[in-house]
């Protein structure tokens, strides 16, 4: 696995999986894609199903992710850099390796949260509910959520400030700027 993949299976596959599990607590056919019939597992083709699935399911989690959660940090003060300049082919590096290293994660954390509370709900609403488990459940999938957020706060702030520097940063050779 590649840095690009590991980077897109976090961000993207992970979340889906989540979404995809809960899907499967409302809709038997998921259900089986993910853990087979009686005993004798999943089969490759509920491999392939659920993995695309959770693909599909992370780009719209993703999706619901720039609508909502970008917004709400945009609006509590996380300001994102400026991409403009001449010269931003020549940082393409410096971009990459910070989006590897920070935005990646932000991805994670956030798309995550959506998931897991879309998840969660799913898991509520399924025919069989078992009040032993959902008494405790809810607690503790309440602050996973607020972790995750803070963290992908976290995430997305040193992505944009990292990531400003760089754009503010003098390239070897160049004029200095007045």
């Amino acid at each position: 696995m590649t840095d690009k993949t590991f980077g897109l299976m976090i961000a993207y596959a992970i979340p889906g999986f989540i979404l995809v599990s809960g899907l499967g607590q409302l809709i038997p056919e998921v259900r089986v894609w993910l853990i087979g019939l009686d005993d004798i597992g999943p089969t490759v083709a509920g491999f392939l199903f659920s993995g695309t699935s959770s693909i599909a399911a992370g780009l719209i989690v993703s999706a619901i992710r720039w609508a909502m959660l970008d917004t709400l940090m945009h609006a509590t003060g996380l300001t994102p850099p400026s991409w403009s300049g001449p010269d931003l082919h020549i940082r393409t590096n410096i971009i990459e390796f910070l989006v590897d290293a920070h935005y990646r994660y932000y991805q994670f954390y956030a798309n995550t949260a959506i998931a897991g509370v879309l998840a969660f709900g799913m898991y509520l609403a399924r025919p069989q509910p078992d009040a032993a488990t959902d008494g405790w459940l809810f607690p503790a999938a309440l602050i996973l959520v607020i972790v995750l957020l803070i963290a992908a706060r976290d995430a997305l702030s040193k992505y944009y400030s990292r990531a400003q520097s760089a754009m503010e940063a003098e390239l070897p050779g160049s004029a200095p700027t007045a």
